[in-house]
């Protein structure tokens, strides 16, 4: 690893956040009956200050910030209490799923444990990467797009995993087709002729009213759906 740290950022809702405070961070599904809290202290805090950051000593209601420190407690998405009883926010909702994934190996077998380690923090530093160990011991890594994986590979060989030759995988790319039945294909029908008729009667309603705007009497019409 290199000296770049996880900066997590971070909104008060209520009381007072400094360095030096113990916390508890709950992660995203938490629950009474699944725990997931830990306790931690928060380390140093940052005023986001465009690509700078600036140290500050104490954070109120409303203030949007960064702490570091809690690269091993909080994964993504979390909620931070002084009180170990706080019932943990909502995730993050219409966060974007991958659409391209490839396979990642290292070309020496020895660093397989480091490129585990580095997607780790890199799927802790990107919300919208997901990474995959599955149980043949492939490591996957699913992106937004082909821009999104160049990009996370560069933070791979730059950042999270220097000095590790990667062979990178052939992109699998799901197709979002599927196969309609019968059923479904009348049902789609049925409702283009119920388009159509209603159109139809629309502009026949419209020739009425011409005829009437001329003098003549307006014609009742029936119409059934």
């Amino acid at each position: 690893m290199t000296s770049q740290r996880l900066i997590a950022i971070a909104r008060v809702y209520s009381g007072r956040l400094y360095p030096g405070r113990k916390v508890f961070v709950f992660g995203p599904k938490h629950s009474e009956d699944e725990p997931d809290v830990t306790e931690t202290t928060i380390e140093h805090m940052f005023l986001l200050m465009g690509a700078s950051l600036q140290v500050i000593s104490e954070a109120g209601p409303g203030c949007i910030v960064g702490i570091g420190g809690l690269e091993e407690t909080l994964l993504k998405t979390g909620t931070i209490s002084s009180h170990p009883d706080c019932p943990s926010l909502s995730t993050i909702k219409g966060m974007s799923k991958g659409l391209v994934k490839v396979t990642l190996e290292a070309e020496e077998l020895s660093d397989g444990p480091a490129l585990k380690l580095a997607l780790i923090q890199l799927n802790k530093a990107d919300p919208s990467v997901d990474i995959i160990f599955t149980s043949h011991g492939e490591k996957i890594i699913s992106t937004c797009g082909q821009v999104h994986l160049e990009k996370c590979l560069e933070d791979l060989k730059k950042d999270y995993a220097p000095g590790i030759t990667l062979e990178v995988g052939q992109p699998i790319i799901p197709f979002r087709e599927t196969i309609m039945n019968k059923l479904a294909k009348e049902k789609i029908k049925k409702e283009e002729v119920t388009y159509e008729e209603l159109n139809s009667s629309s502009s026949s309603e419209d020739d009425d009213n011409e005829e009437t705007k001329d003098g003549d009497a307006p014609k009742e019409k029936l119409l059934t759906l």
